[in-house]
């Protein structure tokens, strides 16, 4: 996909969730697979409650930030890992 493209992409892609499905799914409408497609990629639940608690995380303070800094390196990881199509 040109680089171009992919800039579009982001542009409309204005959500974390929106995002995500983007760099997930390929289409940043797909925010309702994400979680699960998530937890599917990692085998346990891991992974989507790291995603919602960075994304509450925003908008109200967290008190386990060590494991949330710890997840999202593992989640990072997880997603760079998924095969280009």
């Amino acid at each position: 996909m040109p680089i171009a493209e992919v800039d579009e992409r982001l542009i409309h892609a204005r959500t974390t969730m929106n995002r995500v499905a983007l760099a997930l799914l390929g289409d940043s409408r797909c925010t309702a697979q994400v979680m699960p497609t998530l937890n599917r990629l990692a085998g346990a639940p891991w992974a989507a409650d790291v995603l919602r608690a960075v994304r509450e995380g925003t908008h109200q303070p967290r008190r386990d930030l060590d494991r949330i800094i710890r997840d999202s390196g593992r989640l990072c990881d997880l997603i760079l890992a998924i095969p280009s199509p």
